[in-house]
């Protein structure tokens, strides 16, 4: 989970935000930071026009978890980030700019299906 996750959970109202963090804490999630090369890389998302400027957040998701080198991005956001469409236009800008584009986005359910 990234830093980005963690302020967004910040802006939840404070019931829902109570409730994740409750969850949050019975699965100790590792908490990742967003390094300066992640802000790069997603600030050329935008550039590209793979995502609009407003949504800068999951810009940032997606280069925290190549910044990191994972394998797998998992999200909610079908529209934005888990979909072949978009995941296929990072991994393109990602090459362009030099990182190994080579990450896999899958939506929460797909990946329950695994187990």
């Amino acid at each position: 989970m990234s830093d980005v996750v963690v302020a967004e959970i910040r802006l939840a109202p404070s019931a829902e935000q109570d409730q994740i963090l409750a969850h949050l804490q019975k699965i100790d999630p590792i908490v990742l930071d967003v390094p300066n090369e992640a802000d790069a890389l997603a600030q050329r998302f935008i550039d590209e026009g793979v995502l609009p400027a407003r949504r800068m957040d999951d810009a940032r998701h997606v280069a925290c978890a190549m910044a990191h080198d994972l394998d797998l991005l998992v999200s909610w956001n079908y529209r934005h980030i888990a979909n072949v469409t978009k995941a296929e236009a990072f991994n393109a800008v990602a090459v362009l700019s030099g990182w190994p584009g080579n990450l896999a986005i899958h939506t929460r359910l797909e990946v329950l299906e695994w187990e």
